[in-house]
Protein backbone atom coordinates (compact mmCIF):
# COMPACT_ATOMS: atom_id res chain seq x y z
CA UNK A 1 0.00 0.00 0.00
CA UNK A 2 3.11 2.62 0.89
CA UNK A 3 4.62 1.59 -2.65
CA UNK A 4 1.24 2.23 -4.37
CA UNK A 5 0.29 5.51 -2.54
CA UNK A 6 4.01 6.92 -3.88
CA UNK A 7 3.60 6.02 -7.25
CA UNK A 8 0.14 7.22 -7.75
CA UNK A 9 1.49 10.79 -6.28
CA UNK A 10 3.78 10.60 -8.37
CA UNK A 11 1.82 9.56 -11.59
CA UNK A 12 -1.06 11.88 -10.57
CA UNK A 13 1.35 15.01 -9.75
CA UNK A 14 -1.12 15.41 -6.83
CA UNK A 15 -0.75 16.61 -3.12
CA UNK A 16 -1.58 13.30 -2.03
CA UNK A 17 -1.59 9.87 -3.44
CA UNK A 18 -3.56 6.95 -2.12
CA UNK A 19 -2.43 3.30 -2.53
CA UNK A 20 -4.79 0.53 -0.83
CA UNK A 21 -3.99 -3.30 -0.73
CA UNK A 22 -5.92 -6.47 0.14
CA UNK A 23 -4.88 -9.53 1.39
CA UNK A 24 -4.45 -12.26 3.96
CA UNK A 25 -2.36 -12.87 7.04
CA UNK A 26 -1.71 -15.25 9.27
CA UNK A 27 -1.47 -15.08 12.92
CA UNK A 28 -0.98 -18.09 15.35
CA UNK A 29 -1.88 -20.42 12.72
CA UNK A 30 -5.24 -18.86 11.39
CA UNK A 31 -5.10 -17.14 8.41
CA UNK A 32 -7.39 -13.55 7.96
CA UNK A 33 -9.06 -11.64 5.19
CA UNK A 34 -7.77 -7.72 5.63
CA UNK A 35 -6.88 -5.08 4.07
CA UNK A 36 -4.24 -1.66 4.27
CA UNK A 37 -4.00 1.73 3.15
CA UNK A 38 -1.53 4.43 2.75
CA UNK A 39 -1.23 7.80 2.19
CA UNK A 40 1.72 9.67 0.81
CA UNK A 41 2.20 13.74 0.66
CA UNK A 42 4.44 15.97 -1.28
CA UNK A 43 6.50 16.69 1.84
CA UNK A 44 7.26 12.82 2.53
CA UNK A 45 4.55 11.67 5.19
CA UNK A 46 3.56 8.34 4.74
CA UNK A 47 0.62 7.38 6.50
CA UNK A 48 -0.94 3.75 6.82
CA UNK A 49 -3.88 2.35 8.16
CA UNK A 50 -5.18 -0.80 8.63
CA UNK A 51 -8.90 -2.23 7.98
CA UNK A 52 -11.54 -4.98 9.04
CA UNK A 53 -9.71 -8.71 9.59
CA UNK A 54 -11.98 -11.48 8.74
CA UNK A 55 -11.02 -15.12 9.86
CA UNK A 56 -11.10 -17.31 6.91
CA UNK A 57 -12.45 -20.95 7.48
CA UNK A 58 -9.59 -23.88 7.59
CA UNK A 59 -10.86 -24.69 3.56
CA UNK A 60 -10.08 -21.40 3.04
CA UNK A 61 -7.13 -21.72 4.90
CA UNK A 62 -5.87 -25.13 3.48
CA UNK A 63 -5.63 -23.60 -0.08
CA UNK A 64 -3.70 -20.44 0.87
CA UNK A 65 -1.02 -22.67 2.28
CA UNK A 66 -0.66 -24.94 -1.09
CA UNK A 67 0.03 -21.69 -2.72
CA UNK A 68 -3.47 -20.82 -4.33
CA UNK A 69 -4.78 -17.28 -4.57
CA UNK A 70 -7.56 -16.32 -2.19
CA UNK A 71 -9.99 -15.45 -5.64
CA UNK A 72 -9.10 -18.64 -7.05
CA UNK A 73 -9.87 -20.04 -3.51
CA UNK A 74 -13.14 -18.45 -2.81
CA UNK A 75 -14.49 -19.18 -6.35
CA UNK A 76 -13.57 -23.14 -5.82
CA UNK A 77 -15.01 -22.91 -2.07
CA UNK A 78 -18.43 -20.95 -3.48
CA UNK A 79 -18.40 -22.23 -6.84
CA UNK A 80 -18.99 -18.65 -7.81
CA UNK A 81 -16.85 -16.14 -10.53
CA UNK A 82 -15.09 -13.30 -10.46
CA UNK A 83 -15.99 -12.60 -6.30
CA UNK A 84 -12.89 -10.47 -6.43
CA UNK A 85 -14.20 -8.06 -9.13
CA UNK A 86 -17.58 -8.17 -7.62
CA UNK A 87 -18.07 -8.17 -3.54
CA UNK A 88 -14.96 -9.83 -2.83
CA UNK A 89 -14.18 -12.09 -0.22
CA UNK A 90 -15.54 -9.98 2.76
CA UNK A 91 -18.82 -9.83 0.60
CA UNK A 92 -19.37 -13.89 0.38
CA UNK A 93 -17.99 -14.28 4.42
CA UNK A 94 -19.98 -11.53 5.62
CA UNK A 95 -23.30 -12.98 3.70
CA UNK A 96 -23.50 -9.47 1.44
CA UNK A 97 -23.62 -6.77 4.44
CA UNK A 98 -19.92 -5.74 3.96
CA UNK A 99 -18.97 -5.56 -0.01
CA UNK A 100 -14.96 -5.34 -1.27
CA UNK A 101 -15.75 -1.59 -1.85
CA UNK A 102 -17.20 -0.58 1.73
CA UNK A 103 -13.94 -2.25 3.14
CA UNK A 104 -11.37 -0.05 1.26
CA UNK A 105 -13.87 2.82 1.44
CA UNK A 106 -13.11 2.77 5.39
CA UNK A 107 -9.87 2.63 5.24
CA UNK A 108 -9.70 5.62 2.76
CA UNK A 109 -12.15 7.16 5.46
CA UNK A 110 -9.56 6.15 7.88
CA UNK A 111 -6.42 7.47 6.29
CA UNK A 112 -8.36 11.16 5.11
CA UNK A 113 -9.07 11.70 8.79
CA UNK A 114 -5.74 10.78 10.53
CA UNK A 115 -4.17 13.22 7.64
CA UNK A 116 -6.47 16.07 8.46
CA UNK A 117 -5.55 15.37 12.10
CA UNK A 118 -1.90 15.73 10.97
CA UNK A 119 -2.91 18.76 9.48
CA UNK A 120 -4.30 20.67 11.58
CA UNK A 121 -2.15 19.35 15.04
CA UNK A 122 1.18 19.51 13.91
CA UNK A 123 4.53 17.29 13.21
CA UNK A 124 4.22 13.85 15.11
CA UNK A 125 5.97 10.33 14.54
CA UNK A 126 4.35 7.97 12.88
Amino acid sequence: ARNRAKRALDAAGAEIGLGLEGGVMRIDGQWWLCNWGALADRSGLVLTAAGARLALPPEIGAGLEAGRELGEVMEEYTGRRNIRANEGAVGVLTNGRIKRAAMFSHIVELLAGHYEFFCQNGPFTV
